[in-house]
């Protein structure tokens, strides 16, 4: 991305944030993605500055975040980073022999050490900075070892008690798994889950269980939705599952500055440019196609007050299928049934050791920030006598 669109795309945010800002005590955010984001150390101190010239009266309010494979960092990175109390998250697979598996250099030479030292070299620099702002992304692979990335995560010192966040590999667009016996991974996989449930559930019925727990994101599945859920009556209508509204909470920039949903549906259902804003015709055409393959299905699901299907769990290409709805749907009603009875199992043991493990949200949720600022516009709209805005 060139500094001139970068730029733009910070202005865009501003531009776009006075609701944000003016009426609720939400922070605004930058995120810098990759590939490796170091690689373009030079744009990402570019906007920082331009923030501080141009909306010093908003830095208060702005996160800027980014995940690194931290192999890059030199000195003036790493001073640049817990000045601007950037929050970090660093790529990190768990022990060495399991990270350095295919976190690897061209050389084919592991990435562990070096990430390990640049680290250091960081909680050294501002030790108050990375205890709060670093976290960690681990990514699960076969051969599955997910005990030995909880043991790393809850006795290394560089890591310990710090966020972590768990996906497991996409088997999508790859032949990466065909070097295994998928069934017999899963099989592995699945036993391995279950010790370590039973060792999360132990915890939160004895009360022990630390509040950032490494055991939590391996275990917990759609269990935290579940302990904040709505009570009361199901209304006429519900907003389909865990989507969002195109552009309302989150924008992924391109580098050409076209705008999209967000980084994980990626280029593959453009909203608009820079230059031009948002389209709202593609937005709701994006919405309508969704609800499409939904609606018949979702009004009778009776998971659907958890859902959290957002669009890409409907995305097949760049088109919205059912076939790909439906595959989602099932895996997730399945790991509802798991998280409910698990649920019903540790309330009955301990009726608030949940809500001390997950603690209710901090911020709005997408649904929320998105009627607050339609229901502002209306106001702003008839006032001026514009209703039909």
């Amino acid at each position: 991305m060139t500094e001139a669109t970068a730029h733009k795309a910070v202005r865009f945010l501003m531009d776009h944030s006075n609701y944000i800002i003016k009426e609720t005590d939400e922070p605004i955010s930058i995120t810098f993605y990759g590939g490796e984001p170091f690689i373009n150390y030079r744009l990402i101190k570019s906007c920082v500055s331009f923030v501080e010239e141009h909306y010093p009266e908003r830095r208060e309010r702005l996160i800027l975040a980014l995940t690194s494979n931290f192999t890059l960092p030199g000195e003036e990175i790493l001073e640049f980073l817990a000045r601007n109390k950037i929050e970090l998250t660093v790529s990190l697979d768990g022990p060495q022999i399991l990270h350095d598996r295919y976190r690897v250099s061209a050389r084919g030479k592991g990435s562990f050490e070096r990430l390990r030292r640049n680290l250091e070299r960081l909680r050294k620099i501002d030790e108050k900075y990375y205890d709060e702002k670093v976290a960690f992304s681990v990514v699960i692979t076969p051969p599955y070892d997910l005990e030995a990335v909880v043991d790393f995560f809850e006795h290394y010192d560089l890591v310990r008690d710090h966020l972590l966040y768990v996906s497991y590999a996409d088997r999508g667009y790859t032949t990466f798994f065909d070097r295994f016996d998928m069934k017999a991974e899963r099989t592995t996989l699945f036993e391995q889950l279950d010790r370590l449930r039973s060792r999360f559930n132990e915890g939160v019925k004895s009360g022990s269980l630390p509040p950032r727990s490494p055991l939590t994101p391996f275990t917990s599945g759609p269990l935290r939705n579940i302990v904040h859920r709505q009570v009361g009556r199901l209304s006429s209508r519900i907003f389909p599952n865990g989507v969002c509204v195109p552009g309302a909470h989150r924008t992924f920039v391109t580098p050409e500055g076209q705008l999209h949903m967000c980084e994980r549906i990626g280029e593959t259902v453009p909203i608009g440019d820079l230059d031009n804003g948002y389209d709202l015709e593609a937005i709701d055409q994006a919405l309508q196609s969704y609800i499409a393959i939904s609606h018949e299905t979702c009004r009778d699901c009776w998971a659907v007050r958890f859902c959290g299907a957002c669009f890409i769990a409907g995305l097949k290409g760049s088109e919205f299928c059912g076939v790909s709805k439906q595959s989602f749907c099932t895996a997730q009603r399945q790991d509802l049934l798991v998280a409910l009875k698990q649920y019903s199992e540790l309330a009955a043991a301990n009726a608030t050791a949940l809500n001390n493990v997950f603690a209710p949200p901090e911020v709005m949720s997408t649904l929320e920030l998105a009627r607050g600022c339609l229901a502002h516009h209306k106001q702003l709209a008839t006032a001026a006598g514009n209703v039909a805005a």
